[in-house]
């Protein structure tokens, strides 16, 4: 062998025109959750679309603060809801609140936001005021109307806030100093075999399938009571005096107590101002009997039963047992 093949056999050089491959790693994005209505209410104004609208904008600017946005009721597992929102509502790194139009459930999860001490904004539109316990925190206002010039100041805006607010919780608690000795709520986390998770998986399908299953047979149940009562009587001269309420049973008597304590808070809340003389076990439900001494009529009724299932009360029937 040549001296010149040798020397370029045992040469360290690269040979020209090649290009050493280069493993690129991309780190990942921070979460930026988004809590904010998006079923839309019985108007014009805040319609599904024009919330689509809303989560449009905040999507964008999320994507351009550098972080991965999504609305925290999503998740790429098969999960039940409620769990979805919660492990979102505690895990995600940045979360961006719409509290226009003080929908409940948003005001809910904002709440255990603030309880976890994670960071936040909170954003409203014009219209909308300010909740007295979230007040102190600075809300950013845009434009109901989604004004093109406004809407763009309003994105400068957020996303500055966005980035400030992140890096300022680094630093530690964002909110709960504020209020003096007080420690954050947390969720526990635990390691699981593949087995367990399998199961659990399974259990929680299981639960879902039966809770569409019972809104599936309850919101018949209210169509099929209403229609019922609208071809035996007047809607102009009957009103609703007293109401059998059918509740989904719980584990135990403590929590069926709660859950009828709650259920006559929201009932008042709504408007439907009742008192309440009955309940019992029957038939796998817990039933609630309530008389109203403003007596009201069906279709007044029926709707504010609709506002009371907004609440989480789904699975709630009901039969009119006496008329005014």
């Amino acid at each position: 062998m040549s001296n010149k093949s040798s020397n370029a056999e045992t040469s360290d050089e690269k040979p020209v025109g090649k290009v050493e491959a280069v493993e690129k790693v991309e780190s990942k994005k921070p979460t930026c959750g988004i809590i904010m209505p998006i079923s839309g209410l019985d108007d014009l104004v805040y319609s599904a679309e024009h919330w689509a609208e809303v989560r449009d904008i905040l999507l964008e600017i999320i994507g351009q603060s550098g972080f991965e946005g999504g609305l925290v009721s999503s998740s790429d597992e098969t999960r039940v809801i409620h769990e979805t929102i919660v492990q979102n509502v505690y895990f995600n790194e940045m979360v961006v609140c719409d509290v226009s139009s003080k929908n409940p459930n948003v005001m809910f999860e904002l709440g255990l936001r603030i309880a976890f001490d994670k960071p936040v904004v909170i954003i409203k539109d014009n219209p909308t005021g300010y909740a007295f316990d979230t007040s102190p925190i600075e809300h950013l206002e845009y434009p109901i109307d989604l004004n093109y010039k406004k809407i763009n100041k309003f994105k400068t805006d957020l996303k500055a806030k966005i980035n400030a607010t992140y890096e300022n919780s680094k630093a530690g608690s964002p909110y709960l100093k504020s209020f003096g000795r007080l420690v954050a709520a947390h969720i526990e986390t635990k390691e699981v075999s593949s087995d367990e998770f399998v199961l659990r998986a399974i259990k929680d399908l299981t639960n879902q399938v039966r809770l569409l299953s019972d809104a599936s047979r309850d919101t018949l149940s209210i169509a099929d009571e209403y229609n019922r009562v609208k071809r035996t009587t007047s809607l102009g001269r009957g009103r609703v005096s007293y109401v059998k309420f059918f509740l989904d049973l719980m584990d135990s008597p403590g929590e069926n107590e709660n859950q009828k304590n709650l259920f006559l808070e929201v009932l008042e809340n709504v408007g439907l101002f009742a008192k309440q003389d009955y309940e019992t076990v029957s038939e796998g439900r817990y039933v609630v009997g309530v008389s109203f001494e403003d007596h009201i009529p069906l279709k007044t009724f029926s709707r504010l039963v609709g506002a009371v299932q907004s609440y989480g009360f789904e699975g709630i029937s009901w039969k009119v047992m006496r008329w005014a």
